[in-house]
């Protein structure tokens, strides 16, 4: 968990940097960069799509992470792109007792929820969070996760994932990446 923080912390430092931008995506051509396929086409969600994001869902800093003081020994991050900016986190303890905890932020607020399940393994798997006035969901969309060439972090794998919030009435939906592990 603590690489996928730093990780991530390293990707949020990098964009508030005062050097100019860096050159765009497609002007840069990486050859180790990793590429992402998927291996199951199954999607376990049959759900119709929830409405476009409203709440104006933000990545959270190193420091917002901190202060959120979720505990526990591991975790999972939702992120737009793959090794992407964490837009919610969630911790546990591997044979806990207690619900893992998550955060978010939206505009400027900082949000802690609670998920329905307890330890790792019902964390892992997605599911409900809740705070008061606040539904946060995530739904893994394949059951095997995705491959990539090279390997990323094989101890904590990659699932495409759908991210739901209804917050006081606004509700966001995000596509991106469930990664779960150390």
């Amino acid at each position: 968990m603590i690489k996928l923080i730093a990780s991530l912390s390293v990707l949020s430092l990098a964009a508030c940097s005062a050097e100019p931008a860096a050159p765009a995506v497609d002007d840069v051509e990486e050859p180790d960069a990793p590429s992402v396929e998927r291996t199951d086409s199954r999607i376990e969600d049959e759900a119709p799509p929830m409405p476009p994001a409203s709440l104006g869902l933000q990545p959270l800093s190193q420091v917002e992470i901190a202060v959120g003081n979720l505990g526990g020994e591991l975790g999972c991050v939702f992120s737009r792109e793959p090794t992407g900016e964490a837009l919610f986190i969630a911790t546990s303890v591997e044979q806990g007792t207690e619900p893992a905890r998550g955060l978010f932020k939206t505009g400027s607020e900082t949000i802690r929820v609670a998920h329905e399940g307890t330890g790792f393994a019902a964390l892992s798997q997605g599911g409900s969070f809740t705070a008061e006035d606040t539904e946060l969901v995530i739904v893994r969309l394949a059951a095997e996760p995705l491959v990539a060439e090279p390997p990323v972090a094989p101890e904590a794998p990659l699932y495409r994932a759908r991210l739901s919030i209804d917050h006081l009435g606004d509700m966001a939906t995000e596509q991106g990446f469930w990664r779960c592990g150390p």
